[in-house]
């Protein structure tokens, strides 16, 4: 989960991916202080070893900083803090909070290239504020957003290097789902451009001890497969990213929530409607993910397996904003399912499930019944597979007790009549 303490920024990030969310304030938005305390009961209710991003703007803009993480740190289900930051802070805002553990909070510092800052003064004080926070003990990395075709990666690997970071956050730029005219992104058209370059720099980084993690994924097609193949086994932690996302939750200052930072305007709701961190994530999936029919980034999506089995949401959400509400939910889907069996039409069952499968083949409930459509059928032991499936899918106690009740059944022996 990110927090938004503050939305102005130092930077000016040709990319920016917060640029219209910032906009909508003339004065500087702060967490207030008095919303601290519902953020932090949020935050405890939301389970064990739970994981914070304290973002902005630039978070050592908020002057309450120190304070907000000493709270944070009290809270014993809170694991990691990682403040994301774009370094360009007077240093000592940065020693107000070097007695803090260290153990428990770290750096991201976006870096750009030397040319992305006003002057170098700006790009040498970043790095000074790298070196400044190892000083203090805490672990930081560097983080990269390519946003144009001819990226210097070399000179971003070469200050790794230089500053010992085995470790490097990277990511394509996407664009926000109301197009900002100013801002500079990659468009999908440029990815088979680029994506030669970016196979070059995760080899360079590789060759370089660097583990290069992808951030945001990007579509599945990006790379040629034989790329595909060195990444694989050259870059695990890249590799493993290049799938479809799934909600991030934002909270702004205001205590807003959103999914990320793309679809800010979509679905725009209040911490307070919600519990706890997995309920908000529930939310947006079922309001988002799971109604987001096929990407248009290309038109070849329509028939890719990839965009239809929903592992690939053709790279961001918001380059496919007509597809968000295309697709039917798992819910209503079960309801119409179910509907057939009340009307004894287990035909039209199996029909629906077969035509919905993609979507069906993971769920539960869809696996239970169709466990009775096969019983119906008289094929027992495609009845006893899709129980079996019921049982392990299922995050559901009392559902799981009634798939092992009704697999018991399906195992018992069929008692022959005298």
């Amino acid at each position: 989960m990110n927090i938004i303490v503050v939305d102005k920024c130092t930077n000016y990030c040709k990319y920016c991916f917060a640029s219209n969310e910032m906009a909508k304030n003339n004065a500087k938005a702060a967490l207030k202080e008095e919303n601290i305390p519902i953020l932090l009961d949020f935050i405890s209710n939301s389970g064990s070893n739970f994981e914070l991003n304290i973002i902005g703007g630039e978070p050592f803009l908020y002057l309450e900083l120190p304070y907000l993480l000493e709270k944070l740190l009290e809270l014993c289900n809170v694991s990691k803090i990682c403040i994301f930051t774009g370094g360009i802070v007077p240093s000592k805002l940065i020693a107000k909070i070097s007695e803090l553990d260290t153990t428990r909070i770290n750096f991201l510092f976006n870096l750009n290239e030397k040319k992305d800052y006003k002057t170098e003064k700006e790009y040498n004080l970043v790095l000074q504020n790298f070196d400044l926070i190892l000083g203090y003990g805490f672990k930081a990395t560097f983080g990269y957003n390519i946003y144009e075709k001819e990226f210097n990666y070399q000179e971003i690997l070469q200050v790794c290097r230089e500053y010992g970071s085995t470790y490097l956050r990277w990511t394509i730029a996407f664009p926000e789902l109301t197009k900002n005219p100013y801002t500079q992104t990659l468009l999908p058209e440029e990815y088979q451009l680029v994506s030669s370059r970016v196979a070059d720099f995760l080899e360079e980084a590789y060759q370089s001890g660097i583990d290069a993690a992808l951030d945001c994924p990007i579509p599945k097609c990006f790379f040629t497969h034989e790329q595909l193949g060195r990444i694989a086994l050259t870059q695990p932690f890249t590799i493993n990213s290049i799938k479809s996302c799934g909600p991030v939750i934002d909270v702004t200052p205001d205590l807003e929530v959103f999914r990320c930072y793309a679809l800010a305007d979509l679905k725009r709701t209040k911490l307070t409607d919600f519990n706890n961190f997995q309920e908000v994530v529930t939310y947006y999936e079922k309001n988002i993910d799971e109604l987001y029919g096929v990407p248009q980034t290309f038109e070849y999506c329509s028939t890719c397996e990839f965009a239809l089995n929903k592992t690939c949401y053709g790279g961001c959400i918001a380059h496919s904003p007509n597809s968000v509400g295309k697709r039917i939910s798992e819910e209503d889907l079960l309801r119409e399912m179910f509907s057939y069996f009340q009307a004894n039409d287990f035909g039209k069952a199996e029909q629906f499930f077969a035509a919905n499968k993609i979507a069906l083949n993971k769920n539960p409930v869809a696996n239970y019944l169709m466990s009775f459509v096969a019983e119906k059928n008289n094929d027992l032991k495609q009845a006893k597979t899709f129980t079996r499936r019921s049982i392990m899918l299922s995050q559901s106690f009392n559902n799981i007790e009634k798939y092992k009740e009704r697999l018991k059944n399906l195992n018992e022996p069929v008692k022959k009549a005298v």
